[in-house]
């Protein structure tokens, strides 16, 4: 399966006059191969192309020559691609994923004294992140239990270019660095009312001074299931869960004016969430949920 689409907004408002001409184009395909009843392999990507213009006006209008001086022009590509390698062990016991994938983004963000013709440039934001990601995800069926493990290797490559000529400044960094990570999750569900469900995660990296301190980012979860009624129409359900984000690439890829990364002494965004909800099942087909959750942040 394939598509493409482009947009007519640019079209819209050049004939109606507006100062923008917000012009994309996406796409996405999808190929999979069944090779026999254990192995399969999905291939699959989407990406998209957005270029952001100012449109020359017909007669002056003060609120739009506003707008048409002070956006800025937008030159935006993004691709991502993957491949997935499936395989249902042949006793049973469980399944294989194993993904192999990568995504790019580049990002060119302009502002000229004229963004009409694009001339007098003052301001410049050239800006590309890529990443490679090798990924294994195990489940294995043991007894009442569901056990799931894997982990996941990637390179980031990262680059900035910035020129400000209103305050003197260029900036240019390129970046590379690791990431890696592992968890464990198993689950089982007992007397037909109750499930329980535990797990752990690790992350690191290549870059932050502290990046292979991974007992730093070690992530339990827990979450409960209670079946109220015996019919199984009322569950209450609740989560516990600790969770690590690596800090932006724009962050970390920051230089000072003496060229030295000044941001690898960050730490690992943190934040822990609480999560207790009720669910009525009013058909086999229909559920109604409430759920309040709680959010603690912390190195952000």
């Amino acid at each position: 399966m394939a598509s493409v689409r482009r947009s007519y907004l640019q079209l819209i408002f050049e004939a109606i006059g507006l100062p923008i001409l917000p012009d994309y184009w996406d796409y996405q395909y999808k190929v999979n191969h069944q090779f026999d009843s254990y192995n399969s392999l999905l291939i699959t990507g989407i990406g998209s192309i957005d270029d952001f213009a100012v449109n020359e006006l017909d007669e002056f209008d003060a609120q739009q020559q506003a707008v048409q001086d002070q956006v800025p022009v937008i030159k935006q590509k993004s691709n991502t691609v993957g491949a997935t390698w499936s395989r249902r062990f042949k006793d049973a016991s469980g399944n294989m994923r194993l993904t192999l994938s990568t995504n790019r983004l580049e990002n060119q963000f302009s502002q000229f004294n004229d963004n009409v013709n694009q001339e007098g440039l003052y301001f410049q934001n050239d800006a590309t992140e890529q990443e490679i990601k090798l990924r294994l995800n195990v489940t294995k069926f043991l007894g009442e239990w569901i056990t799931s493990y894997g982990g996941s290797i990637q390179n980031v490559d990262y680059s900035n270019a910035t020129t400000d000529v209103v305050n003197n400044a260029n900036f240019n960094a390129n970046m590379n660095l690791y990431r890696y990570g592992a968890f464990f999750q198993t689950s089982r569900s007992i007397n037909n009312r109750n499930s329980v469900s535990v797990g752990i995660r690790l992350d690191g990296n290549s870059f932050m001074e502290s990046g292979n301190d991974i007992w730093n980012t070690l992530s339990p979860r827990f979450s409960y299931s209670y079946k109220i009624t015996k019919n199984g129409n009322w569950t209450l359900n609740g989560s516990l869960g600790r969770y690590y984000k690596i800090p932006p690439y724009t962050i970390l890829g920051f230089k000072d004016n003496s060229g030295k990364f000044v941001n690898q002494n960050t730490k690992y965004i943190r934040t822990d969430h609480g999560v207790l909800g009720i669910e009525y099942l009013i058909n086999k087909s229909s559920r109604i949920t409430l759920e309040a959750f709680w959010k603690q942040y912390a190195s952000y």
